[in-house]
């Protein structure tokens, strides 16, 4: 991936920074204009817990510069719509467990990467991995760019997913995918032939469902 591609590009990175930590440290290693978005809330109220911890807050602080990153405070998942980033930027890497809201897609001027963990536009929605598994496809995530419906947007690029390693994939795997969909979005470079408006829209698997995936598929 040719990261001189992002020069005079402004980036944003939004949700949980635990995310973000390897990705910033390579786009800032190359001078990329990189920020970051923590959103600090979530509907686990033991992971909303440590969110807004005040240590894991000065945490972040340390790592990354302190001219690069923002925290916004929401109470709920509604409160989404009433952020205002404190700049403009060209492109966003979301990883928040949360229907974006028209009036954050609308700060990014190229728009905001969404990180599917399953085939589109085969798999929408949630547990797309499991479902994937359950139907016997072959096992992919998804990049692609966030629009109002649910994962309908144009697609950037897919990576294969190795079934013995899916965990090892989904976390150690996010900062090749981040920076590959962004340098691709930066080059306006699409997958051509793929409809995403097609496809149906998947629900959280019932837990028993997945224990079975899981354990015998």
């Amino acid at each position: 991936v040719n990261l001189s591609k992002l020069k005079n590009i402004s980036i944003c990175l939004i949700g949980t920074p635990l995310h973000f930590i390897s990705t910033y440290k390579k786009l800032k290693k190359y001078n990329v204009d990189v920020d970051i978005a923590n959103i600090m809330f979530h509907p686990n109220k033991i992971i909303n817990f440590f969110i807004n911890n005040k240590i894991i807050s000065l945490i972040y602080k340390l790592i990354f510069n302190k001219s690069q990153y923002y925290e916004y405070k929401i109470k709920n998942v509604k409160d989404l719509k009433n952020i205002n980033l404190k700049k403009k930027y060209d492109i966003g890497f979301h990883k928040m467990n949360f229907i974006i809201p028209d009036n954050l897609i609308i700060q990014f001027k190229s728009g905001i990467i969404n990180d599917h963990w399953g085939t589109l536009p085969l798999f929408k929605g949630k547990s797309a991995i499991y479902y994937s598994k359950l139907f016997g496809a072959s096992l992919f995530f998804t990049n692609h760019l966030i629009n109002k419906d649910i994962d309908t947007g144009k697609i950037l690029c897919y990576t294969k997913i190795d079934q013995n390693n899916i965990n090892r994939d989904i976390y150690f795997g996010l900062k090749d995918r981040i920076i590959k969909s962004i340098v691709l979005l930066a080059n306006n470079d699409f997958l051509n032939g793929v409809n995403n408006r097609e496809g149906i829209v998947f629900y959280s698997m019932h837990p028993w469902l997945k224990k079975y995936v899981k354990d015998n598929i």
